[in-house]
């Protein structure tokens, strides 16, 4: 077994595991004038509770199987687990809202975001290094 892939199945191990890591963090918060204000936030969100890390998991799966096998076309499942993360990355950012209120001395303003994790860029970064090193090795 060659160095590339024993790291091959590291970073495919790798990017499994990160699936059961908290992927997302959910923030709210209001405020309404004279009667104070609420905040909230939620613990991690794991991946594996959002379909996107599903995918991710199921994808991590044949990426070891097929990094074990030595399969040729194992750097397309690291690719594919990549754009898999960066897509979840750029939708996680454009979600969240605020908003705000006021008539006649009342107020009262909301906000909500979704922050990203440690989770989801382990993954990401996971699926990088897969691609870099199985690619390099089937080469060879």
């Amino acid at each position: 077994m060659s160095n590339s892939n024993k790291l091959g199945l590291l970073f495919a191990g790798l990017a499994t595991a990160s699936v059961f890591l908290p992927w997302a963090e959910g923030n709210a918060s209001a405020s309404m004038g004279a009667f104070g204000s609420y905040s909230a936030s939620t613990g991690g969100i794991s991946g594996i509770s959002l379909g996107v890390g599903v995918t991710g998991l199921l994808l991590g799966l044949g990426a070891l199987y097929s990094s074990f096998k030595r399969m040729k076309f194992t750097w397309i499942l690291g690719l594919v687990m990549l754009v898999d993360g960066i897509y979840y990355l750029l939708t996680m950012n454009s979600a969240g809202a605020s908003g705000s209120y006021s008539a006649g001395g009342y107020s009262a303003s909301a906000s909500s975001s979704v922050d990203p994790q440690a989770g989801i860029f382990l993954f990401a970064a996971s699926a990088l290094l897969l691609t870099i090193f199985t690619l390099k090795d089937r080469k060879g």
